[in-house]
This record gives C-alpha cells, sequence and structure tokens, in this order.
C-alpha cells in the first residue's frame, strides 16, 4: 500500500527510500527532532509512557521513543503510521449535473459550477476572487492522519531551524560549564552564540553614523534576536510534548510525575544518563572553547645542556663515568 502524505513533496512514494528522503527534507523530521530536545520526553520513554499527564501520554503512545534509532528507522517504524493519511483525501475536480444529482451533501466539499466557455485564466481569476476569504478546515478524523501539522501561517521553516540550533549551543555551554570544561566561560554570551551560528541581527533602520554606535547597537540586536530563538524554542518544546507542531503557543506547567518519579528523574540526571542527542553533535562541540589539556615537560638531550631537569639517568650516568 503507497501511504499519502499531504505535507510531503510527491504524497506518495513507492520506495521507503524516497519517502523518508522527502521525509528528511520536510517539517515532520523537525518535529522528531524537538521532540528529542525535551528531557521530560526521554524520562517519559524511560517510564514507558508512565505519566498523570494524558496528553503526554497520548504522544509516546504515537511516536513511541525517538532516542534509540535514527530519523530513517524511527520513521519506518514509526512516522509511517503517525503521518500518512489512512485514504486519499478528495481534490479539485468537475462533475456533471447529473453526478450532483445522487452525491450527498458533504460539509468537506464545496462544490463548484464552471462556465466553460471562459479561458482558464479567466475560470482561476474568478475563482481566486471567490476563494479569497477562504479559510482551510481540517479534514474529518475518519480519513486524518494521526498528527496533523499545525497552521504554518507565521512560521517559516527557518525560524525553526535557527532557533533549534540555538537551543543546542546554549544547551551544550551550559553543560560544559556545568562540568568545568570551558576556557572562560563568561565570553560564551547570546551574542557569541549569535556569531557562531552565523545568524545576522536584525536589521536596524536608525542606524547612527558612528562605527562605535553602529556595533553596539548590532551586539545588541543579535543578543535579543538569540534570546527570542530560545524562547521559541521553549515554547515549541513544551507543544510538541503534547503532540502540537510547529506552536509556539503558551503552555501552562502541568502535573506529570509522582514525587517517586521526579526524585528519580533528577538522580538519573544527575548521574549524567540524559544527554541531548541534538546537542552531543560534533556540529555544537566543535564551537566550544575547551580548556586546553596540560602538556607533558619535554625531555631534550644535548650535549650542551646538562641540568638534571634535562637529562635522563642515563646521561646523567655516563657524564659521571668520564
Amino acid at each position: 500500500m503507497r501511504r499519502f502524505f499531504p505535507k510531503l513533496s510527491n504524497q506518495k512514494y513507492s520506495q521507503l527510500g524516497l519517502e523518508i528522503a522527502a521525509a528528511k527534507r520536510s517539517l515532520y523530521y523537525w518535529w522528531w527532532r524537538y521532540l528529542r530536545l525535551s528531557d521530560d520526553y526521554w524520562w517519559l520513554c524511560q517510564q514507558k509512557g508512565r505519566t498523570a499527564d494524558k496528553e503526554f501520554a497520548a504522544t509516546f503512545k504515537l511516536f513511541g521513543d525517538v532516542f534509540t534509532k535514527d530519523f530513517g528507522d524511527w520513521w519506518a517504524d514509526r512516522g509511517t503510521q503517525v503521518f500518512s493519511y489512512e485514504v486519499d483525501p478528495p481534490k479539485v475536480e468537475l462533475i456533471s449535473v447529473r453526478e450532483m444529482s445522487w452525491v450527498p451533501p458533504i460539509k468537506w466539499i464545496q462544490p463548484v459550477m464552471v462556465p466553460l466557455h471562459l479561458t482558464k485564466s479567466e475560470i482561476l481569476a474568478q475563482l481566486s476572487e471567490l476563494l479569497k476569504d477562504h479559510k482551510p478546515k481540517p479534514l474529518p478524523k475518519s480519513i486524518a492522519s494521526g498528527q496533523e501539522m499545525e497552521d504554518l501561517r507565521g512560521v517559516r521553516k527557518q525560524v525553526l531551524i535557527d532557533a533549534h540550533r540555538v537551543w543546542c549551543l546554549n544547551d551544550a555551554i551550559n553543560r560544559a560549564i556545568a562540568a568545568d570544561l570551558l576556557d572562560r566561560p563568561e565570553r560564551c554570551t547570546q551574542h557569541w552564540i549569535g556569531k557562531q551560528l552565523g545568524i545576522e541581527p536584525e536589521p536596524d533602520a536608525e542606524r547612527k553614523s558612528a562605527t562605535a554606535q553602529v556595533e553596539k547597537n548590532e551586539r545588541l540586536a543579535l543578543r535579543v534576536k538569540v534570546n527570542r530563538y530560545l524562547v521559541k524554542s521553549r515554547a515549541v518544546i513544551a507543544n510538541v510534548e503534547l503532540g502540537h507542531f510547529p506552536s509556539m503557543k503558551p503552555v501552562p506547567e502541568r502535573e506529570r510525575w509522582s514525587k517517586k518519579q521526579l526524585a528519580d528523574k533528577a538522580a538519573a540526571i544527575a548521574a549524567g544518563q540524559w544527554v541531548c542527542p541534538e546537542s552531543d553533535t560534533k556540529e555544537f562541540q566543535s564551537l566550544l572553547p575547551f580548556k586546553k589539556k596540560p602538556c607533558a615537560p619535554s625531555v631534550v638531550l644535548s650535549k650542551d645542556i646538562t641540568t638534571p631537569e634535562t637529562v635522563s639517568p642515563a646521561a646523567d650516568q655516563y657524564s659521571s663515568q668520564q
């Protein structure tokens, strides 16, 4: 059976490999990656889905453990069932007047009469005017996929990617600071994060002529942008835990764990069992200014240098015999 994916480029694929490649180019891939940022979801996987939060548990039931497999294996195992439609949704098509007499009224289909004497461009122009205020409605649950993408208006894919990268580098910095691994960690500011990731600051329409003021404004703009990305990423994580993506709506604090679960989670994290797989990668670890390991003192053998610190025991013995 060739499954139907409305958010993938070709929507149907004869080979699983082609389907996975298309999924990696889509927002489904970033849905999966954002879920992997959540230490709460990691703990839910350790708890085999046991939580007091029903929406959170429903997410686990659909997505399963996203930490033990790469995206391709997870998609083949879970993603195809989570995101595919049960049947092909209806498409725009022409129907005859005779057919209209027996087509039952369906709430999610709007018949349109098309005068055939009009040209194609005239039909498209009139249809566009007719539907200018149209807002898409969700398909009925009988044919929709298990998880629908949220309204994408106002959400750009690049913003989701940049917010994800900012969260990961910030997380890598915090963990390295906690382990006392960084050289001059005070340098790793939000401005530094933005510079390392190549994020451009917001354009300043009222830049001063003085170079120093321009630089100050740019530094401030970059810090503000990085901070906004951190806020956005945390909001996306909170929503993706409940099966909503991409959404940045505020999520009130929820009661999820018993006292024992909370204590066990804290102990597991303190023991280093949780390391975010998205931030613990070469992409972000290579950017960190780690402390340099002290070099071992070198031993120099020379006829001109005969200090005890630089002469080997064998050479010293040879000298005394002479």
